[in-house]
C-alpha cells in the first residue's frame, strides 16, 4: 500500500480538470459574462434615451396645448401675437401656426396664411388617437429640413403646428451614451438624426423601440470597439479571479485530501488498536419471544470526528486492505463476549459480516483457526454473513462455494443477506449450503400488506427454507404494521429497531439474560454476567 502522505498531491486528472475549467472560465464564461453585461446595458441606455425623447415629445406638445386653450383663434393681432411669444419663450419651438378643420394652415406668428397640409400627415394625425403626429420636411422659412409637431383639437375643430430644428431632440443622446454606443432616430420614414449606428456590433442584438405617437423610431447599438475595450480591461480582474478559484480549488482539495488522510490514518488506527466498539443487535424468534442469535455490528466515537458511520469505516478497511484486520477484530470481540458471559449466551449465535473477498482470502481461514485454537466458545456458536454471491462468475460462484463449504468445517453458520431487493433468485439457495437467509431491509422497509408480488417473493423463500432447514431472518423491521405482515406471511425470525437497536455487550446480554431467565428459571447465571 502506497503511504498517505503522497496522497495530499493533486492527481494529473484533477489537475487537468482544473486547468480545461480555467480555460473554460477564461474563454466561455468570462466572455459570456461581458456579453450579458453590454446587453443589459445596452437595454439600459435605450431606455433611458426613450424616456429622454418622450420627455422632450411631451414638453413640446403641452406647450402647444397650451396655445389651443386661448378663447379666441381668429389670426387676429392677439392671436398672432400669442403664437409669437409662444414659439420665443419654448426651449424647443421656433415657430408656431394654425390650421382649420380642412387641414389648411391659415395662421402663423407671421400672420395670416394659406397653405395645405400634406394628406399624408394628414392621415397621420387622424389615425392617432390623440391626434397628434410629427414628421421632417424641408421648411420654407429656414431653408433646411426641420421637426414638424402637429396637434388637432377635435372640439373646437382647430389644430397647431410646430416647427423644431431637428438637433432638438438629438440634444442630450450624445451624452448620455458616450462614445460606447452609436444610435438612430426616426421619424416615420425619415431619419431624424444617427450617430455611429454603422460602427455597431452584431454580436449583440440592439435596442429597439417605437414611440406610437407621435411614430418615434429609437435604435441603439453597442460599438465593437466598445466590446474589445471592456473585454480587454476586464481582463485582468477575470484572470485574477480565475486564479483565486484555481487556488481555493487546489487548496480545498489538498485540504480535503489532507483531512481524509488524517481520518483513515484514525481509522487504520483505531483497527490495530482495535479501539472500535462491538455492538449486537438481537435476533428474535417471535414465538418465544426469545433472542435466538444476533448480528455484530461496528460503532466507533472517535474524540476528533464523533460518532464515525459504519459504512465510512468498512471503506477505510477495504481502502488500505485492512478488511481481514476488521473481521477478525469483531470475531475476536465476539469469542470475549462468550467467555466473558458462560451460561447466558451459550445457545445464542452471532453473526459477523465479511464480505466475499476476505471470505475467499486465504489468511482469513489462517486467522480463524487461531482464533477458534485462541476462543474455543466460538465453536458450534459464530457465524459468518456474506452477500454478492449472485453478482459471481460460474467459476468463481463454484470457487466460494467450496469455501464455504470449509468454513463450515469450523461450526460456523452461514448467513446469506440481500434477498428481496438485491436479489431474489433461489438458485443460489438451492446449490449453496448456508443456514440462515435474511430478508434485505431496504425489501422489508418497503414491504406493506398491499404488495402481492413481495409476499409471493417471501412465501417461495419459506418454502425454500424449509425444505432445506434454513432460518429465514426478516431484517431492518421498524414497524408494527411489518412485523404483522411478515408474521402472517410465516416469519419467524425478526431483526429491528421493532425490538431492539444494537447494543452494547453489557446491555445485550441483560436481554439474553432475561430471556434464558424466562426459559428457565432454575437456571442460575453466571456470576461473570453481572
Amino acid at each position: 500500500m502506497g503511504s498517505v502522505t503522497g496522497n495530499s498531491a493533486i492527481p494529473t486528472r484533477v489537475k487537468r480538470v482544473l486547468l480545461v475549467s480555467f480555460l473554460f472560465f477564461i474563454v466561455i464564461l468570462y466572455p459570456s459574462y461581458v456579453y450579458y453585461e453590454l446587453q443589459s446595458s445596452l437595454q439600459s441606455k435605450g431606455v433611458e434615451v426613450k424616456q429622454l425623447l418622450q420627455s422632450k415629445i411631451n414638453h413640446m406638445f403641452d406647450e402647444m396645448g397650451l396655445v389651443l386653450t386661448l378663447p379666441e383663434l381668429e389670426c387676429d393681432k392677439h392671436t398672432v401675437q400669442a403664437l409669437r411669444r409662444a414659439s420665443f419663450y419654448s426651449p424647443y419651438l421656433t415657430e408656431l401656426g394654425l390650421f382649420n378643420s380642412e387641414y389648411r394652415v391659415y395662421c402663423t406668428d407671421y400672420g395670416k396664411s394659406d397653405f395645405p397640409i400634406f394628406r399624408s400627415i394628414r392621415s397621420r394625425i387622424e389615425a392617432a388617437d390623440d391626434h397628434r403626429s410629427m414628421s421632417i420636411a424641408l421648411s420654407k422659412s429656414i431653408k433646411e429640413r426641420a421637426l414638424f409637431a402637429f396637434l388637432y383639437d377635435e372640439k373646437r375643430q382647430i389644430g397647431i403646428n410646430g416647427l423644431a430644428p431637428p438637433h432638438v431632440l438629438e440634444n442630450g443622446i450624445d451624452g448620455l451614451l458616450g462614445d460606447e454606443f452609436g444610435y438612430r432616430i426616426a421619424v416615420g420614414l425619415e431619419v431624424l438624426g444617427q450617430h455611429d449606428l454603422l460602427k455597431g456590433s452584431t454580436l449583440i442584438r440592439p435596442y429597439e423601440s417605437y414611440i406610437r405617437s407621435p411614430d418615434i423610431f429609437i435604435s441603439v447599438v453597442v460599438k465593437d470597439r466598445h466590446i474589445v475595450t471592456t473585454l480587454l480591461y476586464r481582463l485582468p480582474i477575470a484572470l485574477l479571479v480565475a486564479i483565486l478559484l484555481y487556488w481555493s480549488i487546489c487548496t480545498g482539495f489538498k485540504v480535503r485530501v489532507a483531512k481524509q488522510a488524517s481520518f483513515d490514518n484514525r481509522v487504520r488506527k483505531a483497527i490495530t488498536n482495535r479501539d472500535i466498539d462491538v455492538y449486537f443487535q438481537p435476533i428474535i424468534d417471535i414465538k418465544t419471544s426469545q433472542v435466538s442469535s444476533a448480528e455484530a455490528l461496528i460503532r466507533w466515537q472517535s474524540e476528533r470526528f464523533g460518532n464515525v458511520e459504519p459504512t465510512r469505516i468498512v471503506s477505510v478497511a477495504a481502502k488500505y486492505d485492512l478488511m481481514n484486520d476488521l473481521t477478525t477484530m469483531i470475531i475476536r470481540s465476539v469469542g470475549a463476549a462468550y467467555r466473558n458471559h458462560k451460561g447466558v449466551l451459550d445457545n445464542i449465535s452471532i453473526f459477523v459480516n465479511v464480505d466475499l473477498a476476505t471470505l475467499c482470502n486465504d489468511a482469513f481461514i489462517d486467522d480463524l483457526r487461531d482464533l477458534f485454537s485462541l476462543y474455543p466458545e466460538l465453536e458450534g456458536r459464530l457465524g459468518l454473513e456474506t452477500h454478492g454471491l449472485y453478482l459471481l462468475s460460474e467459476l468463481e460462484y463454484q470457487t466460494t462455494v467450496q469455501l464455504i463449504n470449509t468454513i463450515r468445517q469450523f461450526g460456523i453458520a452461514i448467513s446469506l443477506d440481500d434477498f428481496g431487493l438485491g436479489y431474489a433468485d433461489t438458485s443460489v439457495l438451492k446449490s449453496t449450503s448456508i443456514d440462515v437467509l435474511k430478508l434485505d431491509r431496504r425489501f422489508v422497509s418497503h414491504f406493506n400488506r398491499y404488495d402481492v408480488a413481495n409476499g409471493d417473493i417471501v412465501k417461495q423463500a419459506l418454502v425454500l427454507a424449509n425444505e432445506k432447514g434454513i432460518e429465514l431472518v426478516a431484517e431492518g423491521v421498524e414497524t408494527s404494521n411489518q412485523m404483522e405482515r411478515l408474521t402472517s406471511l410465516g416469519i419467524r425470525y425478526i431483526q429491528g429497531y421493532h425490538y431492539n437497536r444494537a447494543l452494547p455487550e453489557r446491555e445485550f446480554v441483560k436481554v439474553a439474560f432475561k430471556n434464558t431467565k424466562e426459559a428457565n428459571s432454575s437456571n442460575t447465571p453466571n456470576a461473570d454476567t453481572e
